[in-house]
């Protein structure tokens, strides 16, 4: 099915505009993938590659709260994503302890969704698994991963992060 590319444009540009808000990526990382886009294809590219890349976490998050496994796709969909990684592995210093980061130098359009997809493989590797939960809330497509806080004001419990 073909984007209509001035629609698909602003997505793309909405999604590089979250990545920075989420610190994913920095103000200058993102205007360097700008510079280097070029084209609406690329565009539209990028937001196809990123709308499958969300339904593969999307279904691996439902089947993590469900208790049930991860799909094959769901795996298969974050290792093609982080082959796309650029970046380096650092070692820092983190809460007492020692700790691998990977810092992300997205240098071209189609490594914006590398660091969502490095997010999910780091879930999976260091996270609680037990800690993810859909929304209570049928309406709502969410999930967390983090306890539930108490609100003092509503006394209702709310999650605190949400990953999908």
């Amino acid at each position: 099915m073909p984007f209509p590319y001035f629609h698909t444009s602003r997505i793309y540009l909405d999604l590089i505009e979250w990545l920075c808000k989420s610190q994913l990526i920095d103000r200058s990382q993102a205007q360097h993938v700008l510079n280097s886009c070029g084209r609406d294809h690329v565009a539209a590219r990028v937001y196809r590659n990123a709308i499958a890349l969300r339904g593969a976490l999307r279904e691996m998050a439902a089947k993590l709260a469900a208790r049930r496994p991860i799909p094959r796709e769901s795996l298969e969909a974050i290792s093609e994503t982080m082959e796309r990684r650029p970046g380096c592995r650092l070692l820092a210093r983190g809460s007492g302890r020692f700790e691998e980061m990977t810092r992300l130098d997205p240098d071209e359009p189609d490594q914006l969704p590398v660091p969502i997809a490095q997010s999910a493989s780091d879930l999976l590797c260091h996270g609680d698994l037990a800690l993810v939960k859909r929304c209570a809330n049928p309406a709502c497509g969410a999930f967390s991963t983090t306890r539930p806080r108490i609100t003092p004001d509503v006394g209702a419990a709310r999650p605190a992060a949400a990953i999908a």
